[in-house]
């Protein structure tokens, strides 16, 4: 059972059975479990044994029109400020998670830290399509795949090649031949170029139910990689790519302005990401 304090404009008052005003300072009463009541200490006052119904019903009046509330509740604090380690919209897709222990010293609490990234490319009609998209070995997108520059078929006038759905996962120097119900390449995928990790990355295809298009999909997960469930202290955070690389791959993490502080178990969306932006996101104590 969980009780909280009351706040208002001030005391209460009120006329006993015995026509007495009586006064009651705001101290003796409590939200518990989100319903106010008298303290157990004020319950036994034989000045207020015979009025204990007159003052929970008059408190709950004053709490209907919001005269009494609980005192209100402070924030978060950030503890620590994350940013997309490139820029785009696709590092919208970002999804930082933290767990700690022995957080009594924040300095030596270790903090266990994963990134994951899932991007999704719908409503494609063919390779060229693809390519928009998501970029090439060539001139890459910012997403965690591309396809492979002359894989397709190129021009506004390419037919429609719809990849058939297929999965698997793609490790550096890796790609993948999408191919149409005719087995015609539609295009190849591989990963962007930077990707250094022992895992690979998950990618699944989708033809929809029509038949007239398909998406693509690919997952980075930094806990499926060597090294990448590594706990780590406030102190190894402004050197992730030594300490985390796994997660280095995808953000840098700083002190807010107001100094960084041990994260509470918790996630950080992030948000803001486009051309030439990176995203970002906070976690919080």
């Amino acid at each position: 059972m969980s009780s909280t304090d009351v706040v208002g404009p001030g005391p209460i008052s009120f006329t006993n059975t015995n026509g007495d005003q009586m006064i009651i300072p705001l101290s003796a009463l409590e939200f518990s479990d989100g319903k106010l009541q008298l303290k157990n200490d004020w319950k036994t006052v034989p000045a207020l044994l015979t009025s204990q119904a007159t003052i929970t019903n008059l408190a709950q009046a004053l709490t209907a029109v919001g005269q009494l509330t609980p005192p209100p509740t402070l924030p978060p604090a950030p503890a620590l400020a994350l940013t997309a380690a490139r820029t785009g919209p696709e590092t919208n897709n970002i999804i930082v998670t933290t767990t700690t222990t022995g957080a009594g010293d924040p300095l030596t609490a270790e903090i266990t830290v994963t990134a994951k990234e899932k991007d999704a490319w719908p409503g494609l009609t063919n390779g060229a399509d693809a390519a928009q998209a998501m970029g090439t070995d060539a001139a890459p997108g910012t997403g965690l795949l591309v396809v492979k520059q002359g894989s397709f078929t190129a021009g506004p006038g390419a037919p429609p090649s719809v990849a058939q759905a297929t999965q698997g996962k793609l490790k550096p120097g890796d790609h993948a031949d999408l191919k149409d119900s005719g087995n015609n390449t539609v295009c190849t995928i591989l990963p962007r170029a930077d990707y250094a990790g022992n895992a690979g990355l998950q990618y699944t295809v989708h033809p929809d139910a029509a038949g007239h298009s398909f998406s693509i999909t690919a997952t980075y997960d930094s806990s499926s990689e060597q090294g990448g469930t590594t706990a780590i202290t406030l102190q190894d955070i402004s050197n992730l790519k030594s300490k985390l690389k796994p997660v280095a791959y995808l953000v840098t993490a700083s002190a807010p302005p107001t100094g960084a502080m041990v994260p509470a178990d918790g996630f950080a969306q992030f948000s803001g990401g486009a051309t030439g932006i990176a995203a970002t996101g906070l976690l919080y104590a």
